[in-house]
């Protein structure tokens, strides 16, 4: 669904009356832009919650035979699925993200001796390590840019067309939340239906066969809502 559809969903969920306004990023009404505003909180709570399939890249890169590199990320890196910075010419992970600290104390000879280890620092990933002649790194990604609008991809919404890439509902969920919370109701009711649904989508979403996956999962830690207060997602 798009980022209209979704605030036509939650306008009528809401109760705030019907039609729903046909125009939403434009608008200058007061109650369509915090509609917006609550839709955005949701779409990075929903994005957040999980390494969602669909949010999902691989990044390959040759690397030179440099004890010590830095490795441009993609664009749209998001977050770093712990434990998938390879290198071709091992049968293990990279040891990672290190702190500074550390990884500057590793530079210190005899540098061989100290990797493969990595940091991960202003868009870039440092790497310690011997690859073999023709080597590369190969590692996996959440992208930061989870709404699509044909070839385009935003970090947050852009367009009344664009369409997001993570559960439309769970979105849908997490902004009555968020909204009932703002206005001092209680939201206990509109955040155990986001937990639940974001749990059993969670579980969905899980390919078959893989016990763990690296990467935050809800769990039990409180999800910040705009006023300071927190969501906890069971």
């Amino acid at each position: 669904m798009s980022l209209a559809t979704i605030c036509a969903s939650f306008w009528l969920r809401a109760g705030l009356g019907a039609p729903p306004p046909g125009v939403w990023l434009s608008s200058t009404a007061e109650t369509e832009q915090e509609v917006v505003e609550f839709a955005r909180e949701a779409l990075r709570m929903v994005s957040d919650a999980h390494d969602w399939q669909r949010l999902l890249r691989t990044y390959t890169v040759a690397l030179s035979p440099s004890a010590s590199q830095v490795v441009a990320l993609p664009v749209d890196f998001g977050r770093l699925v712990p434990g998938t910075v390879w290198l071709t010419d091992l049968s293990y992970a990279a040891r990672g993200p290190v702190s500074e600290p550390e990884f500057e104390a590793l530079l210190r000879p005899p540098v061989a001796s100290s990797g493969p280890v990595f940091r991960l620092s202003e868009g870039a990933l440092h790497l310690l390590a011997q690859p073999a002649p023709g080597g590369s790194l190969s590692l996996r990604y959440v992208t930061g840019r989870p709404v699509v609008n044909g070839a385009t991809s935003r970090e947050t919404w852009g367009a009344d067309n664009d369409v997001a890439l993570v559960d439309e509902r769970l979105i849908t969920l997490a902004m009555l939340a968020l909204w009932r919370d703002a206005r001092g109701l209680n939201s206990a009711g509109a955040a155990g239906l986001y937990a639940s649904a974001l749990a059993r989508t969670i579980a969905d979403d899980r390919p078959l066969g893989v016990l763990g996956m690296g990467g935050r999962r809800g769990g039990n830690a409180p999800v910040g809502l705009p006023n300071g207060s927190t969501v906890v997602i069971p």
